[in-house]
């Protein structure tokens, strides 16, 4: 049997992951919730600052704030393969910028090396899901 990491889903499976991202492509009022993300990192993060991403998916996000903030670092987490896949080949123009992790994020085992840093302010940490809400440091925006 396949390791599995995080809970047994049929995101682990290509097809069904693809087919997800088809059928979720940002549309005008994902596209607002992105522009207020935006907002919020730009007022926050600095310009060179580092966005880690819980749940990266097939990168819509993050392809959206890797354009409007061409200074930043950005690190994709997904407990997903074929979703860090997707995520890969979207953002592969921005290769030297991004990294990803694949990781189980119903424990705090994925922040690893990143405590430090994002408790120093250095990063960002942003998750869409409700056990996960956007910190600039120790300061959380929502």
């Amino acid at each position: 049997m396949t390791e599995v990491v995080g809970a047994i889903h049929q995101f682990h499976e290509a097809e069904y992951a693809e087919d997800w991202a088809r059928r979720f492509t940002p549309t005008p009022e994902r596209l607002d919730l992105f522009e207020t993300v935006l907002e919020q990192l730009q007022s926050a993060v600095p310009a060179d600052g580092h966005i880690v991403e819980l749940g990266i998916g097939p990168a819509y996000l993050a392809e959206y704030l890797l354009q409007r903030m061409p200074h930043i670092s950005y690190e994709g987490v997904d407990f997903s393969r074929p979703m860090l896949s997707q995520a890969a080949d979207r953002l592969a123009r921005f290769e030297a910028r991004v990294r990803f992790q694949q990781a189980d994020l119903l424990g705090n085992s994925w922040l690893g090396r990143r405590r430090r840093s994002c408790l120093r302010g250095r990063c960002t940490i942003w998750g869409a899901r409700r056990r996960h809400c956007m910190y600039i440091g120790r300061a959380r925006l929502y």
